[in-house]
């Protein structure tokens, strides 16, 4: 299991190009070892973002409009994991949502389950 003392390193090749005017490129990333599939939603509406996310395999970059989102992670079975509200995603830029930590955290592991976007 990949913990902090079986750490693995995970390289990602990022694509430059820019999106389409006022529109923001978003990958999604499931980083937590033990969480299974994962699928990024809209909260309000359920729509997938990305769906069947394993650990350490990146979706490439998705075209959203430039806008104010509440996000939602889920298992692939539908079991609710996260919400990430308040996501702005400015025109022209890229952007990773990034699930971490554990589900189960082992004995003495404070890296419990969460999510976070980064600028790419």
């Amino acid at each position: 299991m990949n913990t902090f003392n079986k750490v693995d390193l995970l390289v990602l090749n990022d694509d430059t190009s820019a999106p389409a005017a006022g529109k923001a490129r978003v990958r999604f990333l499931n980083l937590s070892p033990d969480a299974p599939d994962v699928d990024l939603q809209f909260a309000d509406t359920g729509a997938p973002v990305a769906t069947n996310v394993s650990f350490k395999e990146p979706t490439t970059f998705t075209e959203l409009d430039a806008n104010k989102y509440a996000f939602q992670v889920k298992t692939s079975s539908g079991g609710a994991l996260l919400t990430l509200p308040n996501v702005v995603l400015l025109d022209g830029w890229s952007y990773s949502v990034i699930v971490r930590g554990f589900k189960n955290p082992p004995s003495g592991s404070e890296s419990v389950l969460s999510a976070e976007v980064i600028v790419d």
